[in-house]
């Protein structure tokens, strides 16, 4: 895939219209002509991510600033197929009819920040992987499940919390109420009540009892409706409205089979949401029923109560409490089922769960597997003086950066606690110890003491732990370069020698589009002629650079397949010239702008010419 067009509608580039070609293109130009501008607004027309938060808003604003309210057209090819992909400053994404490939743009300071920066160390390998895509979006997918899983448990973990406040607050019921039968019965007993009566108060009871639990149903069952009514308005709410076709863009409307897609869409909520509503009304004419029955049968046990008070005053005081107590009883047995059926849930989650992790790990076995041997070919193509060593699940990184942020807030030092438990415990360890609120699995497997474990469990209960699930921990690389006599890290390099590590691994990676905004920055001229040159020149036919440069030896040297000259009014930048190497007109744009002019040229070759004669004579 390669670009093969570039056209810029409105801001200082308006008009702009470049055609690429596969192979080495270089952007060239004074300061102020627009290079850096093409370069970011072809990071943002494609939606390619940088390297450095930093890189990534300040392209974003100068593509935005550049475009002035207009928009960036970009067209692709790969093979004989050709898409275009466009792009405003309101744009969130790209739009395009078809899925972007991969695409790397480095600004100037991101080429020292790849080999600084440990994700930036990754990226680098992983451009070489063959199963990069299906493998990723495997992973990815998976993620996703963890996550969404994660967040079920967590539903069900919260309503099981609520029941067993429940339950607690009926503690001891069942041995009240064994207790005020056993005086109920000795009662009835004493005072000769009637069989008739006697049964009245057992039939009473069990129906007073019946009822209590149906109204609990009803609550909770309303309650969930509610629930769900409020999750259906908020997608209802994120429903966007599709824009009404300009005229501009022709006669017929290209999307009216898509906009009946979004009517019938917002019509299925609004049906959903009906249905919900009538199941809520339906619940409360239940309920309204049920208080009616409640009425009834208290009118008939006040009626027991009085001709029971007759027999022996306090007789009817004690059915009363014998028959709140059957309601209790009740309400405890149901609010019992209901968390065992919560733990079962939970349960079968939980292993569903455990064998998506288990999937994830494979699957990051596998990007480990593949990046290792990305690692061992890279050794053959670049030769003794670099070197790269991939660490198995060594960047921990994001997963301690995760656990410091739930742990704010609290008083536990997570500088040390984090770090301390991202080495120790897999997140679904962490997580399941949070949810099960295993405070000796906490103990062991970090080597705290009970009470700070205690406190680590308790504080991440009230946190996200579908963030923790999800946290990625993923493999490490390091990059080395042969200083003298010893191998040294880029994180020990200089700028200079960082990028002279990071620029043969970006080159050597064929059939992707790379851009980069002057690659020479930071790097020595023998550097350029050897070593990148070579890169250049060795380039597959697949390949596709395009850089922006203000050294000569890129376009000359690296044999560049396009030269664009840039120039500017100071009001629009604009193409001055496009056109191959050997067109007199482009070594006469190179010669002027990289090399001082031709007469600056020829003073320069003809002083080295006569003093290395000297020296060789």
């Amino acid at each position: 895939m390669h670009v093969e067009r570039v056209q810029v509608d409105g801001g200082f580039l308006d008009k702009l219209d470049i055609h690429f070609k596969p192979g080495l293109n270089v952007l060239i130009g004074a300061r102020g002509t627009g290079k850096t501008s093409l370069i970011e607004l072809i990071r943002f027309g494609l939606g390619a991510e940088a390297f450095t938060q930093d890189a990534a808003i300040r392209g974003n604003q100068q593509a935005k600033s550049v475009l002035q309210g207009g928009q960036v057209i970009i067209t692709l090819r790969d093979g004989e197929d050709r898409w275009i992909v466009t792009r405003d400053e309101r744009d969130e994404w790209p739009r395009s009819e078809r899925p972007i490939p991969s695409v790397m743009v480095l600004a100037q300071s991101e080429i020292e920040a790849v080999g600084a920066q440990a994700r930036g160390r990754l990226e680098l390998i992983d451009r070489f992987r063959p199963d990069r895509a299906e493998t990723d979006r495997r992973l990815n997918q998976n993620i996703a499940t963890l996550r969404s899983l994660t967040s079920e448990i967590g539903g069900i973990l919260a309503e099981r919390s609520s029941i067993l406040e429940q339950i607690l607050r009926l503690k001891g019921v069942r041995e009240e109420n064994s207790n005020i039968l056993a005086q109920q019965q000795d009662l009835l007993e004493s005072i000769e009540a009637t069989a008739d009566q006697r049964k009245d108060v057992e039939r009473l009871q069990h129906f007073a009892a019946t009822l209590s639990v149906r109204e609990g149903i009803y609550d909770r069952t309303l309650e969930k409706l509610r629930g769900s009514h409020e999750d259906l308005l908020k997608i209802e709410g994120g429903v966007r409205e599709i824009e009404e076709w300009p005229s501009s863009a022709g006669e017929t409307d290209l999307l009216t089979k898509v906009r009946e897609k979004g009517i019938e869409a917002s019509a299925s909520l609004k049906k959903a949401l009906g249905v919900i509503k009538d199941a809520g009304l339906e619940i409360d004419s239940l309920k309204r029923r049920n208080s009616v029955d409640r009425e009834n049968a208290e009118e008939r046990a006040r009626t027991i109560r009085r001709e029971l008070n007759e027999l022996d005053v306090g007789a009817g005081e004690l059915t009363r409490r014998a028959n709140d107590l059957a309601e209790r009883v009740a309400q405890l047995g149901v609010l019992e089922e209901l968390e065992g059926d919560r733990l079962e849930k939970i349960a079968v989650l939980q292993k569903k769960r455990r064998l998506v992790f288990e999937n994830v790990e494979k699957d990051r076995v596998t990007q480990f597997e593949s990046r290792r041997d990305v690692a061992t070919a890279l050794k053959e193509l670049l030769g003794p003086e670099l070197r790269t060593k991939v660490i198995e699940s060594g960047m921990t990184d994001e997963y301690t950066s995760i656990l410091m942020s739930a742990f704010r807030g609290s008083r536990l030092h997570y500088n040390t606690l984090a770090p301390q438990i991202a080495n120790q415990m897999s997140p679904l360890e962490l997580v399941e110890a949070v949810e099960s609120n295993n405070v000796q699995a906490v103990t062991e497997a970090v080597e705290i003491d009970s009470n700070r474990a205690a406190s680590v469990t308790a504080h991440l209960q009230s946190r996200n732990l579908s963030d923790l699930i999800s946290a990625p921990i993923d493999d490490a690389v390091d990059l080395f370069l042969l200083d003298g006599v010893d191998y040294k890290k880029t994180d020990n390099l200089s700028i200079g020698q960082r990028c002279t590590v990071v620029l043969p691994f970006l080159l050597s990676s064929h059939g992707e589009l790379l851009v980069i905004d002057q690659p020479e920055d930071h790097l020595d001229n023998a550097f350029i002629t050897g070593t990148l040159i070579e890169s250049l020149r060795a380039r597959s036919k697949d390949s596709q650079f395009i850089f922006a440069s203000h050294n000569a030896n890129i376009p000359v040297l690296g044999e560049a397949d396009l030269v664009v000259r840039l120039d500017s009014d100071g009001r629009r930048g604009f193409v001055q010239h496009s056109g191959i190497l050997s067109e007199q007109e482009t070594a006469q744009a190179i010669t002027s702008l990289m090399e001082g002019g031709a007469e600056a040229f020829k003073r320069r070759a003809k002083f080295y010419e006569s003093v290395l004669e000297v020296e060789s004579g």
